[in-house]
């Protein structure tokens, strides 16, 4: 089974270029493994085959506990931190999470878990990000059916967030179908928690579309642009301005490209709630991906 985890797939992938960059054959490296664990004065040395076999494994998976990884960096002279991430396992939410009483206190824990995310995207990069942003997607949506009626709409608007943001960081992963159903389900979460929430997502969408329908991407852009016009939404109106153009340019038409020029503020106040918002270069020479334009309880301004 290949290796779906991302920080597996890049154990699995570092571990292959590591031993063809050395010119050991799997055999080779199993010997190698063999010496390091006679060197360190291990008792019960398996089988050469054995070690063979579960190298491979590793190569196909991605899969290792501690002890292969401190034996395989030692054969190449590294450390395992440096050679080897720790995945973070996604498959299930924390079952103690499940049965705490869902209400304002959790509620904020989950909103500051994006903030959370954002920031290691940031500081770690995608990779790191995805797979804790996608475990707490599936938490909070276990944890809207125990939701007393008095927090639901809350913790849907905070479902929606964290779906915005996941989706954000699969398409700058490249995940482009990924981010498609991920801001899909932020607008399920999202549909009715006002304009400038549906705005985002409206705009995200159109910047998920924008190199495989400029159409409609422009459409979903100049929609974006309508839902918020009248309404003070601070930084967002310029970032839905800038997706404008850049679906304009990416449909060839230069004229309404120079039409919809981003318009610059200073404010990052989004009523009914603070953006989270990342700035990004001007005039790029290709369709960009938009910031993560969450509405939330932090304000953040990434440079």
């Amino acid at each position: 089974m290949a290796a779906v985890d991302p920080i597996r797939a890049l154990n699995a992938q570092r571990l292959s270029q590591a031993r063809k960059r050395y010119g050991y054959s799997l055999r080779e490296l199993a010997i190698e493994v063999e010496n390091v664990r006679k060197l360190r004065g291990d008792p019960d040395l398996p089988a050469r085959e054995s070690l063979r076999q579960k190298i491979a494994q590793i190569e196909r998976t991605g899969m290792l506990g501690p002890l292969w990884r401190e034996d395989l960096a030692a054969v190449f002279g590294v450390e395992p931190d440096e050679m080897f991430s720790v995945p973070i396992a996604t498959e299930l939410p924390h079952p103690l999470l499940i049965q705490l009483p869902v209400d304002r206190d959790v509620l904020a824990v989950i909103e500051a878990q994006q903030h959370a995310h954002i920031q290691a995207e940031h500081t770690f990069g995608p990779q790191h990000a995805r797979p804790l942003v996608e475990s707490d997607l599936v938490t909070i949506e276990s944890l809207i059916a125990h939701a007393p009626s008095q927090v639901k709409a809350e913790m849907r608007r905070a479902a929606g967030a964290i779906a915005e943001v996941a989706g954000w960081i699969a398409q700058d992963l490249g995940d482009h179908a990924a981010a498609e159903k991920l801001t899909h389900t932020a607008a399920l979460h999202l549909r009715t928690a006002g304009p400038p929430f549906n705005a985002i997502i409206l705009m995200r969408q159109s910047n998920i579309l924008t190199r495989t329908n400029p159409d409609l991407a422009t459409a979903l852009a100049t929609d974006a642009a309508d839902l918020i016009d009248g309404h003070d939404v601070g930084r967002l109106a310029a970032s839905i301005a800038r997706q404008q153009a850049l679906a304009e340019l990416a449909n060839h038409n230069e004229r309404g490209f120079i039409a919809t020029p981003p318009q610059p503020s200073n404010s990052v106040t989004c009523n009914p709630t603070r953006m989270i918002m990342r700035s990004m270069p001007t005039a790029p020479t290709s369709p960009a991906r938009s910031p993560p334009a969450t509405c939330a309880s932090v304000t953040r301004i990434k440079p």
